[in-house]
């Protein structure tokens, strides 16, 4: 049972990879918004508050996801 008014934001900079999760967390009912970079991230952080978990890759190119979990 999940609970759908539970956004994740999921970040990786390999977009297949980034779209895989999120169309299995959308499957089981979460609702999600992605990210392909860390600055990326932080800017959807941003726009989103009510971002209640985020799954990242650490190792991006354009800002870690050590920064992104630092910064929300």
């Amino acid at each position: 049972m999940t609970d759908s008014n539970k956004l994740i934001l999921v970040v990786d900079d390999e977009v297949d990879i980034c779209e895989l999760m999120s169309d299995r967390l959308d499957m089981e009912g979460f609702r999600t918004v992605t990210a392909c970079s860390g600055n990326e991230a932080i800017k959807v952080l941003l726009q989103h508050p009510d971002i209640s978990l985020i799954i990242t890759d650490v190792r991006m190119p354009d800002g870690d996801g050590i920064f992104v979990l630092e910064q929300a």
